[in-house]
Parts: structure tokens; sequence; C-alpha cells
């Protein structure tokens, strides 16, 4: 994990350029995704956040059983179509973002995640995420422990400052950090800062 850390210290502060900020936020998410933190990203990530997210899921048994199957889904349409590949490092992450970046198919599977994701965050199921379940979900993901990280990224989503994310909200603010090449977008932080 610390060459991502290294590379991601390399790049923070001002004057990156647009390229270095893009790569800067896929380092970042690079990071939440491998759990383990051991410079890999594999189905076993994956299938951890599925788990970890079943288990404070306030769903039914199927509910549950849903909620670590999508995310397996989300390895397999990312990165294992073939069912070979076993592992992603950080250069294969950056590479492959970056090669089917403007594709419509990535497009379309980054809506999927940041519809799952909404499922996954919303743990009341009740179609709005609250604060508190934005807390579990920075928790549960290993993004960060303090409030004061939570609650910037919360405020930025919620954009209409009712207290609330719906799931627009947090799809417009998923791809914009994915995709996004605003510096100053409110969306920048969405997993936490992007130089740690």
């Amino acid at each position: 994990m610390g060459g991502v850390v290294d590379k991601l210290d390399k790049l923070k502060g001002k004057g990156m350029t647009t390229e270095q900020f893009v790569e800067a936020k896929r380092r970042r998410f690079f990071a939440v995704l491998d759990v383990d933190k051991d410079g890999q990203v594999t189905r076993k990530d994956y299938e951890e956040f599925g788990k970890r997210s079943a288990a404070d899921s306030r769903g039914d048994r199927k509910k549950k059983a849903q909620i670590r199957e999508h995310f397996v889904k989300v390895w397999e349409k990312l990165f294992d179509v073939e069912g070979k590949r076993k592992q992603v490092n950080v250069d294969e992450f950056l590479a492959f973002l970056g090669k089917k970046e403007e594709a419509e198919e990535l497009h379309k599977i980054y809506l999927d995640i940041a519809s799952l994701l909404f499922e996954v965050v919303d743990f009341d199921a009740d179609d709005i995420i609250q604060w508190q379940e934005f807390q579990i979900f920075y928790r549960l993901f290993g993004i960060a422990n303090d409030n004061d990280t939570a609650l910037k990224s919360f405020e930025a989503i919620d954009k209409d400052a009712d207290g609330k994310i719906n799931k627009e909200e947090l799809v417009k603010a998923f791809l914009d950090f994915l995709v996004g090449k605003n510096q100053k977008s409110p969306y920048t932080q969405f997993f936490g800062p992007i130089n740690n």
C-alpha cells in the first residue's frame, strides 16, 4: 500500500495538472477498494465490501445476499469478465480506467456502481441516506475515522442542504469524483482527501 500513498503524497498540493488531479482521485479510489491494504485489488476485497455492507444492512436475508452478490458482479464487470484475473495493481487499475474513460460501457458500469453504492449506504432502505448512515459508510469502507472528513463529504454531496442525500445526489457526486476534471469541484473528497 505504501506505493499508492507515496504517489498521492507526491501529487498533493497546489499546481496539479488536470491529469495529475484525475490520477490522484483514482489512486484514492484504489486505496479505498484495497480493503486489506496489500497493494492489490482482488475479488476478496470486493467480497469483503459486500460482507461488511450486508452485515450493516437492515434488509432481510435475501437483501443481504443480493448486496454481497452485487459487489462480486462489480468485480467481474470491471476486471474479471473472463474469470481469470486474480488481482489488479494500482498501475493496471489506472491504465484500465484511462483506456476506457470515454467508453460508453465504462460509464454504464460507473452508473451501476453508483446505484449499488446508494443501495448499500441506505442501510435502512428508506431511499434516503441520512448523516448516521453516511458515517457508517465511511467507517465500513475505511475511508476516515473522523467525523469532520465524513461531514465535509456529506455536506458537499447534499446539494440542497436538507440533511439527506438522495440517489441523484449520490450518483452525481460519485461520477464527478471518478471522471470530473474540475479541481474545485465539491465532490473532490467523495472518498476522503485525495492526498492521503
